[in-house]
């Protein structure tokens, strides 16, 4: 049988459904730099 000969293989290839990951929070890139340089200035 085809399938059992290519089962332990390190080509063999199962694909799954992706599950999308996302944080309860985020903060926008350019916000957050702004928030940096505003911290910086302010020491």
């Amino acid at each position: 049988n085809n399938e059992d000969h290519y089962s332990l293989t390190p080509y063999r290839h199962i694909s799954r459904k992706a599950k999308k990951i996302t944080p309860k929070e985020w903060i926008d890139i350019g916000e957050g730099i702004l928030e940096v340089i505003e911290e910086i200035r302010s020491r």
